[in-house]
């Protein structure tokens, strides 16, 4: 039941390069209608818990990239109009659902005061889970020992839990909206992280990197992109810069 049947797609770039191509696991019905439960199981608990801030909008009920875009829209017009410079850095993570610690995610589960039967139930799932590759029409079987299914319903729910602990250990002095702490916006594996000045910025992402990397997580410091928006009293002056490699 909890075989998997891999298929790549191809994104851009190099054909030959296996990095340009995701990948998606084809699973049976069964499995899937069972992980949809242990989802809704996992997702009330979640809620109850209130482990996932609203700063996580990211394949939630009553949340949408709408929500975040607005937030950031209104960082930006409350720091121009008090004459303050305004530094985001917008993550990248190099193959995120692909490489999350397993352990990390029973961690994640347990902090969320999920029923110890749902997480062993999942666990059940992923150590006897399989997996197949098609190469050049012969099925290559391999075993799952990281990373979440790409192409199951439960696979976000369980990536997001996860990310959620880097974030929460993540060193970051953030800004204030509306007088409320702002540290980053995320949804799912898309994080914004808004800052001061540069330093602030720069410490924020180093945090974030150390962190990750405890749950298998590595920031692609040459796809994450930064802004600035400069304290000019006379008009917005907003710059984005590819790559965050240069400054840190």
């Amino acid at each position: 039941m909890a075989f998997a049947k891999t298929l790549l797609l191809f994104k851009k770039g190099d054909r030959l390069d296996v990095a340009n191509y995701r990948r998606i696991s084809l699973l049976s019905v069964i499995y899937k209608v069972l992980t949809k439960v242990l989802a809704r199981r996992i997702g009330a608990s979640v809620e109850n818990s209130k482990f996932l801030p609203p700063e996580q909008a990211g394949f939630r009920r009553n949340f949408s990239t709408t929500d975040h875009i607005h937030s950031i829209n209104m960082l930006a017009e409350k720091r121009y109009e008090h004459n303050q410079p305004l530094y985001v850095a917008f993550i990248d993570f190099r193959k995120a659902f692909d490489t999350v610690e397993l352990d990390a995610i029973w961690q994640a589960l347990k902090e969320c005061d999920v029923d110890e039967g749902v997480i062993q139930m999942v666990k059940l799932l992923y150590s006897e889970g399989s997996s197949a590759v098609e190469i050049q029409g012969q099925d290559a079987k391999y075993d799952t020992e990281k990373g979440v299914r790409q192409g199951d319903t439960l696979s976000p729910l369980l990536f997001i839990l996860t990310l959620q602990l880097a974030l929460n250990r993540m060193k970051s002095p953030g800004l204030r909206i509306d007088r409320r702490p702002l540290r980053y916006l995320a949804y799912a594996d898309d994080v914004a992280i808004p800052a001061a000045n540069i330093r602030s910025l720069t410490t924020a992402v180093r945090s974030l990197a150390t962190e990750a990397a405890k749950i298998g997580l590595e920031i692609n410091m040459k796809k994450t992109v930064w802004m600035r928006q400069s304290a000019l009293e006379t008009k917005y002056d907003l710059l984005l810069y590819y790559g965050f490699g240069s400054v840190l």
